[in-house]
């Protein structure tokens, strides 16, 4: 669904597991909250604020970690799972 797809993947590019994580980060961030994480009226609007960042909800204190899932930048999201865990985990 549009609504998941990471900022580098609507700029075409491959699917990694950084583009995978930011898929579950919006999909954990929504089923936790209610709301969609990226929401708009058209799909332009959405496409430029998953491109922005800017979210319709902000993950809650005890989600934090969420963080290293929806940065726009790839580099700035954890690299796999694996490393996710690990960094929850700390």
């Amino acid at each position: 669904s549009p609504a998941y797809l990471a900022p580098e993947r609507r700029r075409g590019h491959a699917a990694t597991a950084r583009s995978d994580l930011f898929s579950l980060g919006a999909l954990l961030l929504e089923a936790r909250t209610g709301q969609r994480v990226f929401d708009a009226p058209n799909p332009f609007v959405l496409r430029a604020r998953i491109l922005a960042g800017e979210r319709a909800v902000e993950p809650p204190a005890d989600l934090a970690w969420i963080e290293l899932c929806l940065a726009v930048d790839p580099e700035r999201r954890a690299p796999d799972a694996r490393t996710l865990r690990a960094r929850i985990a700390r």
